[in-house]
Parts: C-alpha cells; sequence; structure tokens
C-alpha cells in the first residue's frame, strides 16, 4: 500500500529521513534494484548480491546485524509507517502477517503508529480477517499461516501501575489508521468491484507475458495487469497508457493463475474500450 502512493519518495523529497525495516526492501535499495514481486520482491538475487547488498548495509555484519540496526532504528524514530493485511471493523483491529517480524518493530517501538490501509482492506471480525491472513500466506508463501500474525487494537495502555490506565507503556501512544480510497470506490461504481478481491500475492505475475517483457513497467506500483487496471480508476485513461494498458495480450493466463479468479483480461478490454 505504501508503494503504491510512492510514500517513500514523497516523505525524502521533503526532508523526511525513511528507512526500509524488511530485509528484501532494504537489499533492493541498497543495491539500486527494483523489486518483481509484491511479496517476494528480493527473490531473484544472487548469493553473490545478497552478501554484496548485506555489506552496503551493515558493513560487514550479517543479517543478525541488520535486525539489530532495525530495532535500533525503530526505537528511536519519531514515527512507525506501515500496511496491514485487513482493519477489523467490529474491534477496530489492524491485523497483519508476515514472514520477519519488522511490522511488529514498527508497529510497537516508536511513540507514533501509522498503518495505511485500502478501504477494501476492512473486514467485520477477527473470523475474515483470518481468512484474508490464510489466503495470503496460502497464496503468496505456500503456508498454513505466515511465521508472525500481529493484532494491534489502538494505542498501548495497561493498568498494572496503581490501577491507572497509561498509554504508551509497552508500545505507541498514538495510532493513526489511514484509509485510502485511490479509486477503489469508482472501481465499485464503474462495475469493477471483483478486482478489490486482489489478496496481491503475484501468481498472476508468474504467467503474464507482458509482465515477463515489461517488468515493473507494466503496471507500476499497483503491479501487473491489475494494477493497470487500478491506474485507469485512479489517475484515468493517461495512467492507464502509460503503464501499459496496449501490452496486455487479454490471454486469460492471469485469471487462470489467481486463486480468487480476477477476470482482470475481461476489466482491461472494456477498459481500453472506455479509453
Amino acid at each position: 500500500m505504501l508503494e503504491e502512493i510512492q510514500a517513500a519518495p514523497f516523505l525524502r523529497e521533503r526532508g523526511v529521513p525513511v528507512e526500509h525495516t524488511g530485509l528484501a526492501d532494504a537489499l533492493l535499495e541498497a543495491l539500486g534494484r527494483p523489486g518483481d514481486h509484491p511479496r517476494r520482491p528480493a527473490r531473484r538475487l544472487t548469493e553473490e548480491e545478497i552478501r554484496q547488498g548485506l555489506a552496503l548495509l551493515t558493513g560487514g555484519g550479517g543479517v543478525e546485524e541488520f535486525r539489530r540496526r532495525v530495532r535500533d532504528l525503530a526505537a528511536r524514530a519519531a514515527c512507525g509507517v506501515t500496511g496491514a493485511e485487513a482493519v477489523v471493523a467490529r474491534f477496530g483491529s489492524l491485523v497483519n502477517v508476515e514472514s520477519e517480524g519488522n511490522w511488529g518493530v514498527v508497529s510497537n517501538l516508536p511513540p507514533v503508529h501509522v498503518a495505511v490501509v485500502g478501504i477494501d482492506q476492512v473486514v467485520w471480525d477477527y473470523d475474515e480477517a483470518l481468512a484474508v491472513v490464510r489466503g495470503v500466506a496460502a497464496c503468496a508463501w505456500g503456508a498454513r499461516l505466515g511465521s508472525y500474525v500481529s493484532v494491534v487494537t489502538g494505542p498501548s495502555s495497561t493498568s498494572d501501575v496503581a490501577g491507572r490506565n497509561v498509554r504508551g507503556m509497552h508500545g505507541p501512544g498514538t495510532v493513526h489508521v489511514i484509509l485510502l480510497d485511490n479509486g477503489r470506490r469508482a472501481a465499485l461504481e464503474r462495475g469493477f468491484g471483483e478486482l478489490l478481491y486482489c489478496l496481491r500475492c503475484g501468481a498472476c505475475l508468474e504467467v503474464c507475458p507482458a509482465y515477463a517483457r515489461l517488468g515493473r513497467a507494466f503496471g507500476g506500483p499497483y503491479w501487473g495487469g491489475r494494477g493497470v487496471a487500478a491506474a485507469a480508476l485512479a489517475e484515468g485513461p493517461e495512467g492507464a497508457r502509460r503503464l501499459g494498458l496496449e501490452a496486455c495480450l487479454l490471454d486469460g493466463r492471469c485469471r487462470e493463475a489467481c486463486p480468487l479468479g480476477i477476470d482482470v483480461p475481461q476489466a482491461l478490454a472494456h477498459l481500453r474500450g472506455q479509453a
């Protein structure tokens, strides 16, 4: 979600220092390489490239040194900014699944936690959130569940000391949740609501001829053919054309690979007719 809105470049241009806490994203940034998958961005790095990236990040300290550095950075940061897999409307909770544990560090150590999530990620209760988490783990990593599942419900608080409720004792004292539209309401209103089922698992990218040829230029920060459709709804026809509206072969391979059967080719065909 943060990549969709280009949050890091936006903040850096305004003098706000930004540090990636995920190892894959940090390695890619250190090497000056773009990621090619929304869930496994550094999957194509060689062993030598990983060593080079770690040397740049830690001075030769390796993965454990990187983890220590992340904890130190988070402890000193004024604000931790994350996404999330789901927002539970009934209890006001953020739910996330990950494989490294850095989400928990970023959402707990700084005094302020800001989460940016799409309006399509709002679910009613924990059962629905768990279904999303299990779907992401299965489709993105082939696992029953991720290594870390986190639930955050408002600011940290405790009544352990003299029976008084105190915020910020074991985590952030302030939590902000930003609900992002960016074309999502337009998708519902224009009959493209199926696009909002996407788990961002990346299965469609594995079989897409246009993505294999164009890479991140196809779909940009929205990823692949589904991203082209999202760009059309968020930015209009010019945005879609810029990110490859005419590049898709409409052959349906992505629909067959998608665990939810999202018919991206049909959406793109309609959008081409409207462009």
